[in-house]
């Protein structure tokens, strides 16, 4: 037997996908912070970032997957930036995306209440 067409689960699907892209962002705010509040796990950041450009420029091993590696690293070098600029940056952009989840979670509860409740009417 054919499920029901259920018009919330595109909207439960988009909001958990929008929760596991916050998260991630402040998964990477935090390793940044961490990163730049430790002399060890910077210095080690910086020597793999400095062996991922090597890599490239003496053509090592794969080049997408070296310069893949080197995106993420920029990126990640770049908010260690901001945030050895800025600290209240971090603490400010990690309360947003906490509220944020919460405040997504709280609607994707929501939406799968209504999706349940419309499923029961069929």
């Amino acid at each position: 037997m054919a499920k029901p067409f259920d018009a919330y689960s595109p909207a439960i699907t988009a909001t958990k996908k929008a929760i596991e892209d916050r998260e991630a962002k402040l998964a990477e705010l935090k390793e940044a912070e961490e990163i730049s509040n430790s002399e060890e796990r910077s210095s080690e950041f910086y020597y793999q970032f400095g062996r991922a450009q090597m890599a490239i420029e003496l053509e090592i091993g794969d080049q997408k997957v070296a310069k893949k590696k080197l995106k993420k690293m920029n990126q990640l070098h770049k908010l260690i930036s901001k945030v050895n600029e800025d600290y209240d940056f971090i603490l400010d952009r990690c309360d947003a995306l906490q509220n944020e989840i919460g405040l997504l979670k709280s609607v994707a509860s929501l939406l799968s209440v209504k999706s349940i409740a419309s499923n029961k009417s069929y």
